[in-house]
């Protein structure tokens, strides 16, 4: 799936977001931001926002919520957000990629004594309704 976002400038950035606080559901998600940047992500187990600076023809790639099942939480998906900017307009092209619908969705090895981040294995699209 591919997705092409256009955040036209705002006057008032201070009082809107282009995209709010998530994760993304697949295993990896591949943005591709224009020199305007705007996409923060959290550290600090989601305490604090870092801008992540654009570098031109650079991919950002974040690993989403199936990345981080499947890892059974070894990595984790970073929350992130889209902020607007008062001086420009901003174009980003996100390409995520995310297992089949009835694909089932579990940890590939857990370790002795690891407990499992999922209860029982389940589809990707139970996976994406129970986290909506």
């Amino acid at each position: 799936k591919v997705v092409v976002n256009f955040y036209p400038k705002c006057p008032q950035p201070d009082l809107t977001l282009g995209l709010k606080r998530h994760t993304d559901p697949g295993t990896i998600t591949l943005l591709l931001q224009d020199t305007v940047g705007g996409l923060q992500a959290t550290r600090d187990n989601g305490k604090t926002w870092i801008t992540v600076q654009p570098v031109e023809g650079a991919f950002v790639v974040n690993l989403g919520d199936h990345g981080h099942y499947l890892s059974n939480g070894r990595f984790r998906n970073a929350d992130h957000q889209a902020v607007v900017n008062s001086n420009s307009s901003r174009l980003s092209i996100a390409t995520f990629q995310n297992p089949a619908p009835d694909a089932t969705v579990y940890p590939l090895k857990i370790r002795e004594g690891e407990k499992s981040v999922l209860d029982e294995p389940i589809t990707f699209a139970e996976m994406y309704r129970r986290k909506m």
